[in-house]
């Protein structure tokens, strides 16, 4: 009896799209990649705004007021020279003349105008190393983006291929199908010449109905892929579909990984950089913390001008000075804040190391999958040969009456699963390819392979 095989329908008609514009939609259009482009951005901002502080801060200030009423003041009241005879009243008047009338103080509308400019001149590296603090966080998004990017990759050379592989196993079972309709004919034809019991073509009926409920089931399958294949790229079109590949197993991408070449490789990977950042981060910010214990001087600029402020009161003045600020106790907040940092330091460091240990562990892994594959396709194609020829001769004897049903089921059976088992690890193969290539931080390009030279071929 038949096993089922992933006999699938061929794939209706939709919008076909190559690998390479499967990837472009991807880039374009893959929600994770949006996020991780937003969370670039995001530090980005953060690190410039942190820049920004190294320079000084110019403060404006202006104000124009309306009060109830003027404002004077009389220096003398009343008339101190009208007891005084003619000779010194005069000369009492000439000399108190002038203080007589009301001072202004302040007019029913005044304005005022400031500009203020702080520099901060100590705290100049604390800031420097939170502005390389930031920075670094920067750079430690692009290179999680570029994993993000490289991993949304990965998934659509997965959806792609396992579609075109489900096609191309449709296509191997409806060679099956039409091989046994005929051999189903021609078993009827010999049952009703009496050459062969009723059991024998009732056989072939129950494989041939047992491949009708696959081609159901596939028709479901064949569906989910292509909303796979629709959601890895972003685009969301259920009718997506890929075009077939022009893969030949006798022509497959060179697969050259030295063991020696991975850990120098695995070094660029977009996870080691975010990594590497990230330690840097902590190393700055650490600084950043030791230095805010230190006092903090500050240079200052002041120039304000006033309107409406009456003769007592100077109209324009401005001024240059240091300012010092210094928290000399704290109960110890800017030592723990220290520590703290320090201890992030240690974190990230050993994450650091974990992560070479544990990226060199699984780019092994994958490419020794890769390596895996390429030898299960090698293999699959001797059994394809030998089960086809096996099938041929099954095929004969069937016809000459020296071999019954049941054989002839196995032998198909076998053929099949031989071709179907070759198809499905030729698409295994580039698959295995293109994890290979992201585990190893390479562009994900299963149909270039991949090929490393060992440290001592590239020189110091």
């Amino acid at each position: 009896m038949l096993t089922p095989l992933l006999l699938i329908l061929p794939v209706l008609a939709g919008r076909q799209v190559t690998l390479d514009e499967a990837l472009s939609l991807a880039a374009d259009h893959s929600p994770m990649n949006a996020v991780a482009d937003g969370a670039v951005r995001e530090a980005e901002a953060r690190a410039n705004g942190v820049r920004s502080n190294l320079g000084p801060v110019v403060n404006l200030q202006g104000s124009v007021l309306w009060w109830d009423d003027v404002s004077e003041a009389s220096v003398i009241s009343g008339d101190p020279c009208a007891g005084l005879d003619s000779l010194y009243q005069g000369m009492c008047e000439e000399l108190i003349g002038g203080f007589t009338a009301p001072i202004l103080l302040r007019e029913a509308r005044t304005e005022s105008f400031q500009a203020k400019a702080t520099q901060p001149l100590s705290p100049l590296y604390q800031v420097f190393q939170g502005w390389k603090a930031t920075r670094s966080l920067a750079d430690a998004a692009r290179a999680d983006a570029d994993a993000t990017q490289s991993q949304v990759a990965t998934d659509v050379v997965d959806a792609y291929l396992q579609t075109l592989k489900v096609q191309e196993l449709a296509k191997v079972a409806d060679e099956g199908i039409k091989t046994l309709e005929a051999h189903a004919a021609r078993g009827q034809a010999f049952y009703d010449a009496g050459m062969i019991g009723r059991n024998e073509v009732l056989q072939i009926q129950v494989a041939l109905s047992n491949l009708g409920v696959d081609k159901k089931r596939a028709e479901v399958g064949i569906r989910m892929l292509e909303r796979r294949l629709a959601q890895v790229t972003g685009v969301g079109d259920p009718d997506l579909v890929p075009a077939p590949l022009d893969l030949d197993a006798d022509r497959l991408p060179p697969l050259e990984v030295p063991d020696d070449a991975i850990a120098t490789q695995i070094r660029h990977t977009p996870q080691i950089r975010a990594m590497e950042a990230k330690v840097e981060a902590a190393r700055a910010g650490r600084r950043a913390a030791e230095a805010d214990r230190l006092p903090q001087l500050a240079g200052i600029a002041n120039y304000e001008r006033y309107w409406g402020l009456g003769e007592m009161s100077e109209s324009e003045q401005w001024y240059l000075g240091l300012g010092l600020n210094w928290d000399v106790w704290a109960w110890g907040k800017k030592h723990y804040a220290a520590a703290e940092a320090a201890a992030r330091v240690d974190q990230a460091e050993a994450g650091l190391k974990a992560m070479q240990d544990g990226l060199a562990l699984q780019a092994r892994s994958a490419c020794e999958d890769a390596g895996l594959a390429r030898e299960v396709l090698r293999a699959t194609g001797v059994s394809r040969t030998q089960a086809e020829e096996n099938l041929r001769i099954v095929t004969a004897k069937f016809e000459a009456h020296t071999a019954a049903a049941t054989d002839l089921l196995e032998a198909q059976t076998l053929a099949i699963k031989a071709r179907a088992d070759e198809v499905g690890a030729l698409y295994d193969d580039v698959i295995a390819v293109a994890r290979a290539q992201r585990a190893l931080g390479l562009p994900v390009d299963p149909l270039a392979g991949i090929v490393l030279s060992s440290p001592s071929e590239t020189g110091p």
